[in-house]
């Protein structure tokens, strides 16, 4: 079993075995609160304070959000994402808007009704 947040997942393969030696980097991440699997086949996990890419092949993990500041106190995240061109990730937030981050530049931006769409 893999915990994720408040509730467990049990995680198995396509044949639906269970094999948990390819999960075994996600135990390392603190608080799992959304995992999302994208059509191109890659996968995006959020916890409290990071996105990450996770390469289910490898089992290799890179913090997509390293530099950037999420606070969960100050964002207040839902627990979920969509990434965009694997470029860009999209997150909504209760109160402030959708936050846009950018994986490249590492910037994180927020879309609200007082800011309006940037062009």
């Amino acid at each position: 079993m893999i915990t994720g947040g408040d509730s467990a997942i049990l995680i198995a393969d396509q044949k639906g075995e269970v094999n948990l030696s390819l999960y075994k980097p996600l135990l390392s991440l603190p608080y799992i609160r959304y995992i999302y699997r994208n059509d191109e086949g890659f996968t995006y996990i959020m916890t409290r304070t990071a996105v990450w890419n996770w390469n289910e092949e490898t089992g290799e993990l890179k913090n997509l959000t390293g530099k950037i500041d999420m606070d969960p106190k100050r964002y207040m995240f839902m627990p979920y994402l969509e990434v965009a061109d694997n470029k860009f990730i999209y997150l909504p937030s209760f109160g402030l808007g959708l936050v846009i981050i950018d994986i490249k530049k590492q910037e994180l931006k927020i879309l609200s009704k007082i800011e309006g769409i940037p062009k």
